[in-house]
């Protein structure tokens, strides 16, 4: 079954959006006002993170309660955030949320510059035994012992090639997608998959300021609708069964 429109195939439970730069210590010495901009506005205000801690190198907004929060440093911006949706117009619309509010923050106000990492981390409702082949299932080695394991933990990554990266003179830019498994039950497992991009040269401020950020979460959605949703299928018993 592929999932339609703007559906995902497996419920979504948190997403993290981020964005690495060349540490510049700007940020660092204007943290306070880019954090005063960002709890100003409606989607990031006081209501969805109450609690606010200061380091000497980064600022995190934190929602004790549901593990919510959002950290900018001299080096980078995350977000990391519930959504709890099957819908994957959420995830897009909180990607929007994130480029026009936080990075627009750090531009404007700390003159951010060379920016070279996008990522967009979906980590989706556990999984069931019952419905789909877990990882000590599919990857363990046997042959370490006659009782089988029941936890494993792993990850497996793809390097994938871009357009700017396969046509454009002096540009090596790629994407990198990483699966994290994880299971610490015998019937029950994580999956969570990060799709990055890499640029090669980094972004200048100019080029940043396109809305480039948007286009790498509508490329990261059509990944996950695409290649994600095919490989989950190839673990659900029911297809498998089927076929």
């Amino acid at each position: 079954m592929k999932p339609n429109g703007q559906l995902s195939r497996l419920p979504i439970e948190r997403v993290a959006f981020g964005i690495r730069y060349r540490p510049q210590y700007r940020v660092r010495d204007n943290l306070g006002a880019v954090v005063d901009q960002i709890l100003s506005s409606q989607q990031f205000g006081p209501e969805t993170f109450p609690r606010s801690e200061f380091g000497s190198t980064q600022h995190t907004l934190l929602n004790p309660q549901n593990g919510d929060h959002l950290t900018i440093s001299q080096e980078d911006a995350l977000l990391e955030i519930n959504l709890s949706t099957s819908h994957f117009s959420k995830v897009r619309e909180m990607g929007q949320h994130f480029n026009s509010i936080v990075t627009k923050q750090l531009k404007s106000v700390c003159n951010v510059s060379d920016a070279f990492r996008f990522g967009l981390l979906v980590k989706f409702e556990e999984l069931s035994a019952e419905q789909y082949i877990c990882p000590v299932e599919k990857y363990a080695d046997t042959v370490l012992g006659d009782a089988p394991s029941k936890t494993l933990n792993i990850q497996f990554s793809y390097n994938l090639a871009t357009p700017e990266g396969f046509s454009k003179r002096g540009v090596s830019d790629y994407r990198n997608v990483i699966y994290i498994l994880n299971q610490e039950q015998s019937d029950r497992f994580f999956l969570a998959v990060d799709y990055q991009h890499y640029f090669e040269p980094m972004l200048a401020s100019q080029e940043w300021s396109q809305p480039l950020y948007e286009r790498f979460v509508s490329d990261a959605i059509g990944y996950h609708q695409g290649t994600v949703s095919e490989w989950v299928g190839s673990l659900a018993r029911e297809e498998r069964d089927a076929a």
